[in-house]
C-alpha cells in the first residue's frame, strides 16, 4: 500500500491558492505505464476517483464519480476537456509546460506546471504528486 500527496500552487489574478490532500493509493508498473489509483472526496462527503497515467511525453490525470474528467497533459501542447459537476460542465483547455517525474517501487514523485483556461479566465498551476510506500 501507497499513500499519494498532492499539493497545487494556483495563481488566478494575482492571488496564490495552496490546495493539499492525501489519501492511501496504489502504484502499479505495467509495461512502460505508470499507474497511480486513489478515492477521495470533495469536502462535502461525495467520492472521487482519480487515476493517474504516466507514460513517455504524456500524463493522463482522470477523475470520476461526483466530478467527471479527463486531463491530458502534452509538454507544449494544448487540450480541451469538459470538467464535469452536477451543476453542469464546463469546457476547459489546459496547455502544459513541464512534466517531470521519477518513480521506482517504492513511491517516486510527479511534477506538472501547466495553465487551465476556463471561460477565458487563466489560472496557472504548480502541481507536484508524491507517492510513498506505507510501510
Amino acid at each position: 500500500m501507497y499513500e499519494i500527496e498532492v499539493k497545487n500552487k494556483q495563481i488566478f489574478d494575482g492571488q496564490t491558492a495552496v490546495a493539499e490532500e492525501k489519501a492511501e493509493c496504489t502504484l502499479d508498473f505495467r509495461g512502460k505505464k505508470i499507474y497511480i489509483i486513489y478515492k477521495s472526496d470533495d469536502g462535502d462527503g461525495e467520492e472521487i476517483k482519480t487515476a493517474i497515467i504516466i507514460s513517455e511525453g504524456k500524463t493522463v490525470i482522470r477523475r470520476s464519480g461526483y466530478i467527471n474528467s479527463t486531463m491530458v497533459y502534452r509538454v507544449g501542447e494544448e487540450t480541451v476537456f469538459p470538467y464535469e459537476t452536477p451543476y453542469g460542465d464546463i469546457l476547459m483547455r489546459l496547455f502544459t509546460e513541464e512534466i517531470d517525474y521519477d518513480f521506482t517501487q517504492s513511491g517516486g514523485r510527479l511534477k506538472l506546471i501547466y495553465t487551465l483556461d476556463a471561460h477565458n479566465e487563466k489560472y496557472s498551476n504548480d502541481m507536484t504528486i508524491t507517492v510513498r510506500e506505507i510501510l
